[in-house]
């Protein structure tokens, strides 16, 4: 009787043993993954019990969808087969394949369009980095496309899975110009050509270093040497619209585009791409702001037909910083200019100040 007693407790210790190895538990029962990327899942960290090698299970991944090379967002159940002693058991899992990443705008580059172009097809202006499928819109309320001027707009991406993603950007409308000849009708007065942050140049304006003005140039730099003057042969003319243009933008990726537009003007903006204008530099090549040669600049560029374009104590009216190297051509009327004490907004009576 007892010899029964003791093996009917041996069997039912068996028994207990054997449904503890075999009950085995999972860690987690679900598992995310983002969209775009492949799914991996550490076999070894699947089980609470770490007598199951990861060699002997396998993942039975036959249900999850592929989509070129990356699985299909979606939910999925797995099966996950091990050996328990002699014993083959099998869980399931849930795999979960979400796109939680939004898309990620790029502005390829400047957006100029036409007056009265409101057709303009600004998704060309932008690349999408999303893998799955979008919808793109844009909010153009702001722009007025009867009037040349900068506006602001937003573009608004939102993929198939509720992604969104905004970015504002500048719009430019231009009044085409169809001949440079006629740039009189709207950018000169008095004679003079004018170019500022509320005039611009088109991008097809390029008539190079102006003869005179340069001529006028060299003399004001051999009279300036004669003076005991430090100056260098070196300076910055003529710019055209695609340098100024790669200039600019340069300047906005280093400093961003508020402080960039108090000292660079933007493509179509410059004075240097009258051919006009110039930038005199110290021997050392840097531009010129020491103070004995900013004063004689400042007080005898007039006898050569330059005024200095951007004075102290006119940044609001010019719209960028004082810049004493920075001389313009404007022949007779330079002497005038000079004696009245005013910008060339001022004398000319045109509107100055920011882009908007």
């Amino acid at each position: 009787m007892k010899k029964l007693i003791v093996l009917f407790v041996l069997l039912i210790g068996v028994v207990v043993f054997m449904y503890s190895i075999l009950s085995v538990s999972l860690k987690k029962d679900v598992f995310v993954f983002e969209y775009g990327k492949q799914i991996s899942i550490d076999e070894q960290s699947l089980f609470k019990d770490s007598f199951i090698e990861p060699d002997q299970i396998e993942l039975d991944v036959s249900s999850i969808e592929m989509e070129d090379k990356y699985p299909k967002a979606g939910e999925y159940l797995v099966e996950v087969k091990y050996q328990v002693l002699f014993f083959n058991q099998s869980k399931t899992i849930q795999v979960k394949v979400e796109d939680r990443t939004k898309p990620e705008i790029i502005q390829k580059n400047e957006i100029k369009v036409d007056v009265n172009d409101r057709d303009h097809d600004f998704s060309s202006d932008f690349d999408i980095k999303e893998l799955s499928d979008y919808d793109i819109s844009f909010d153009l309320e702001k722009v007025d496309f009867s009037k040349s001027g900068i506006y602001e707009a937003t573009i608004l991406v939102e993929d198939i899975y509720h992604n969104v993603s905004s970015s504002s950007f500048e719009i430019e409308v231009v009044e085409t110009v169809s001949a440079v000849q006629n740039l009189s009708t709207s950018t000169e007065v008095n004679g003079i050509l004018v170019v500022n942050k509320k005039h611009s140049l088109p991008s097809n304006y390029a008539p190079g270093e102006n003869i005179e003005a340069k001529n006028q140039f060299v003399k004001l730099i051999a009279d300036m040497r004669a003076n005991g003057l430090q100056v260098s042969d070196s300076y910055s003319g003529y710019r055209s619209y695609e340098y100024q243009n790669s200039l600019y933008w340069n300047y906005v990726n280093v400093y961003g585009q508020q402080q960039a537009d108090t000292f660079s003007a933007r493509a179509g903006y410059s004075e240097h791409q009258t051919g006009l204008a110039f930038d005199l530099m110290q021997p050392n090549g840097a531009l010129l702001q020491s103070y004995n040669e900013s004063v004689w600049l400042a007080n005898n560029a007039h006898r050569y037909g330059f005024i200095v374009r951007y004075p102290y104590g006119k940044e609001n009216i010019t719209g960028y910083v004082a810049e004493p190297w920075h001389i313009r051509y404007v022949g007779e009327q330079a002497t005038a200019i000079y004696q009245s004490g005013l910008c060339l907004e001022e004398y000319l009576g045109i509107q100055g100040g920011d882009y908007n």
